[in-house]
């Protein structure tokens, strides 16, 4: 395993610290809460023990960078406070990673569909747009589920409402749709301990918020400013997930997180189960994706599996010539390279290749009833008494002189079989390229 390059104290560097800084979209108890643990711990003591830190980005079990399941589902994790490299307290919280591993999931012609599992209060505004973007483009290839077990808040409600369904279990929370950021003014402190901060600028804004310096009302509408453009991309893409309109989208971002069953009833979720039931529908489900998505109250628990199951209708492809080969055993060269001219479906292959067989066993048929009735003309005509026999005649005429008819029969057939026939092609071929011999071979075979 990679290790983390130690800092001057000797204890491993935390990743990417800066990624702290900035913008949340998370649910803000969870915030509070996590804040006042960190206040609270031992740090030098939590990096001394190096706990998995995302150094382990890119380890893999096996070739797999995410789990799957032996019916072609991939499974990606996203739990914890979302950042963009990870932390040393969240290994499976890192959006840059779960990037890699969608677009791995998409690529893999193994997996038929993707669940993206979530538990999560939300996290760091970074890296949250391009990790919402990649579900989206993945559902255009695959179906993509986002399942939340008990917390899919904020960011993690941005990723989910990007895939082509989302569920919960019965005690989740979902929602918190909101961007913040916390200004914190040190001046009257500052004031107190007689210590007054000046910052040097080239630039209105720049610097502001130093710690000492007081925040001025210019300087909280600039901080408003990137929160709501910020929040914007957030509503934009809940709405193009969703299918919400404008309104919906105004009421539903206010912040707040909803038990899953008011959130389905809201439209943020198409169905509140357990994570087996999802997981089996998961696995029953076809190769391609379902793009029908439900908007406010649209969906009961009941309508979940009928749902599930119904998916927009796919245009019939083209069969590859792979495919037909493996469908359609015996077939020969010039059959599979007219349906791949024809650009036929494997249905429409299959459905040619049987009526091709119908027909060429009528055909055989037909031409072993003639030349039955051509033999028994032949044995109605045989010689008399001191004639040459026919089967001389007709060993002499085929080139097999003194050969019984039955052998040299077998023989011609034999010969058609080995250059790469079926019994049947070969049988018909003979035939119809020594009539005289088949004639001799039925009527010996009477004899």
């Amino acid at each position: 395993m990679m290790k983390n390059k130690p800092n001057i104290a000797g204890f491993p560097a935390i990743p990417h610290i800066e990624q702290y800084d900035g913008l949340w979209a998370i649910e803000g108890d969870r915030f509070l809460a996590l804040i006042d643990r960190v206040d609270r711990m031992d740090l030098a003591a939590h990096f001394a023990q190096q706990l998995p830190l995302q150094a382990a980005l890119g380890q893999t079990t096996g070739n797999k960078i995410f789990e799957q399941t032996l019916d072609g589902v991939a499974i990606i994790e996203i739990v914890g406070a979302m950042t963009k490299y990870g932390s040393s307290m969240s290994d499976e919280g890192s959006t840059q990673f779960a990037r890699r591993k969608v677009r791995a999931a998409v690529r893999d012609e193994e997996i038929k569909s993707i669940v993206i599992k979530i538990d999560s209060p939300g996290g760091t505004v970074a890296g949250n747009k391009d990790l919402a973007d990649e579900v989206a483009a993945a559902v255009k290839i695959k179906t993509v589920t986002a399942y939340i077990e008990d917390l899919g808040a904020s960011a993690a409600y941005w990723i989910a409402s990007q895939a082509t369904k989302v569920y919960a279990n019965e005690m989740a929370l979902v929602g918190s749709i909101g961007t913040y950021g916390v200004l914190y003014d040190f001046s009257g402190a500052a004031v107190q301990q007689g210590v007054k901060a000046t910052v040097i600028r080239a630039g209105e804004y720049k610097g502001m918020g130093t710690a000492g310096t007081e925040i001025t009302d210019a300087q909280k509408a600039e901080y408003q400013r990137i929160i709501d453009q910020s929040n914007s991309f957030f509503k934009n893409d809940v709405m193009r997930g969703r299918s919400f309109s404008q309104e919906q989208m105004d009421e539903l971002a206010d912040g707040r997180v909803h038990v899953a069953s008011d959130a389905l009833e809201l439209g943020l979720i198409d169905g509140v189960q357990s994570w087996a039931v999802t997981l089996d529908s998961l696995r029953m489900e076809p190769v391609g994706r379902a793009t029908g998505r439900n908007i406010k109250g649209g969906v009961s628990m009941s309508d979940t599996t009928a749902d599930a199951v119904a998916q927009e209708p796919k245009a019939p492809q083209a069969a590859s010539i792979t495919e037909l080969k493996a469908a359609l055993p015996g077939a020969g060269a010039e059959f599979i390279c007219a349906q791949l001219e024809a650009n036929a479906t494997l249905a429409l292959a299959q459905s040619a290749y049987v009526k091709a067989i119908a027909d060429e066993n009528a055909k055989l048929k037909t031409e072993v009833v003639d030349a039955k009735e051509q033999a028994e003309k032949a044995i109605a005509a045989k010689p008399a008494a001191g004639v040459e026999p026919l089967g001389d005649a007709t060993s002499n005429a085929t080139g097999n002189d003194g050969a019984d008819p039955v052998t040299a029969w077998n023989d011609a057939v034999n010969a058609k079989v080995k250059g790469g026939m079926t019994k049947p092609r070969a049988i018909s071929a003979v035939v119809k390229a020594d009539p005289e011999l088949h004639q001799a071979f039925i009527a010996a075979s009477n004899s």
